[in-house]
């Protein structure tokens, strides 16, 4: 019995190849959007992205049950970025992508720590998902200006990192959604996250 418990443990905290297609299929997308969200920044100001961004972290976060799978999304993604010729500035792209996978990673486990459910609930998600798109505002905002010296004033800051954390709840609630309507919640349990 205590091996079965053992060997399930180990078996579901692995990537399975489903996993890494869902990381591959969902960095492709978000690819493509930063592709076409770039071409009409004049009018979306990236805000499509910020919403995508928390929506297929909450899918992944409920079709793997994985711990840092939202990370590895960013990473991929990021370094897809970094390698895309013509990209515009990729590096701080990088940066808030990773910034904004790893704050959704840790304060979903941070509430998962102390959660008695299997699952995280649409609540849990969206605190992850706000406070993700509020670090990669952040991260972005920083990069930004440090590197690349666009003036964007200080004081109009929070009023952009409350909007992209706000769409970032939007994102949770419509990505809790579509994964709901795929039925993972019945998959099955993963003590591990």
């Amino acid at each position: 019995m205590a091996q079965e418990v053992l060997r399930s443990r180990e078996a579901s905290s692995t990537l399975t190849v489903r996993d890494l297609a869902l990381i591959s299929g969902f960095a492709g997308i978000l690819v493509a959007d930063g592709y076409v969200s770039s071409l009409a920044r004049a009018v979306t100001r990236t805000t499509d992205t910020f919403f995508l961004i928390a929506a297929l972290f909450t899918v992944l976060a409920l079709m793997t049950r994985k711990h840092w799978t939202s990370t590895l999304l960013a990473l991929v993604t990021g370094l897809i970025f970094l390698a895309t010729p013509g990209a515009p500035f990729p590096p701080h792209i990088t940066l808030s992508l990773i910034a904004n996978g790893i704050v959704f990673d840790l304060a979903l486990l941070a509430m998962l720590s102390r959660s008695t459910g299997p699952e995280p609930t649409r609540n849990q998600l969206a605190v992850a998902g706000s406070l993700g798109n509020m670090v990669m505002a952040i991260t972005a905002l920083a990069a930004l200006t440090t590197t690349v010296g666009v003036n964007i004033p200080l004081n109009i800051w929070p009023a952009i990192i409350l909007g992209d954390a706000f769409i970032g709840l939007i994102g949770v609630f419509f990505g809790y959604l579509v994964a709901k309507r795929l039925h993972v919640s019945r998959l099955r349990y993963n003590p591990l996250y």
